[in-house]
């Protein structure tokens, strides 16, 4: 509790937004969940965390290495899953402490549910980050069984990535 409230960075507490228990007693467990809450539920100022949150975006597209053109990496590129999740640990770090509620879920899908039922992001935008990620997902899962990293013909994903990347940049610019 210390550590989160007086030390983390900011992409520590994405990584708060997606964490649960995996082992140890039903007691530290509920122990995690109420520092869990408490942490994300911490008021912040918004363009400085926009700020943060784009900023270690950037830093991991750079760390990307290239690829052929006609392909996205359904991981790494932008309109891709980490876009999705980015935007969705800003909206629980951006709304969190006045609805405490998108704490209740550690899943990308669960918490985009949970943005929709508190009408802070539309069922539209929800729609399509929803579908847009398990089609991610499922292609990744799929390239990964075959050992093939996590690059597909852009053509196939029928331009959820562009769809995607018009919704970073209404929410954190260019």
């Amino acid at each position: 509790r210390d550590y989160q409230r007086r030390h983390a960075w900011t992409w520590e507490h994405q990584a708060l937004a997606r964490a649960r228990p995996v082992a140890g007693s039903p007691a530290l467990a509920r122990d995690f969940a109420k520092v869990r809450e408490e942490i994300l539920c911490l008021p912040r100022e918004s363009a400085k965390l926009k700020a943060e949150v784009r900023e270690m975006r950037e830093k991991m597209a750079a760390a990307q290495p290239p690829h052929d053109a006609g392909q996205t990496d359904v991981k790494h590129d932008p309109g891709g899953i980490v876009d999705i999740e980015f935007m969705v640990q800003y909206w629980v770090l951006r709304w969190a402490h006045e609805h405490p509620g998108l704490t209740r879920h550690a899943d990308t899908i669960g918490i985009l549910e949970a943005l929709a039922a508190e009408d802070l992001l539309a069922g539209a935008k929800v729609r399509t980050l929803i579908g847009a990620y398990r089609r991610y997902l499922s292609a990744e899962h799929r390239l990964k069984l075959m050992e093939r990293g996590s690059t597909v013909d852009r053509a196939t994903l029928d331009g959820l990535p562009d769809e995607v990347e018009r919704l970073w940049r209404e929410f954190f610019g260019d």
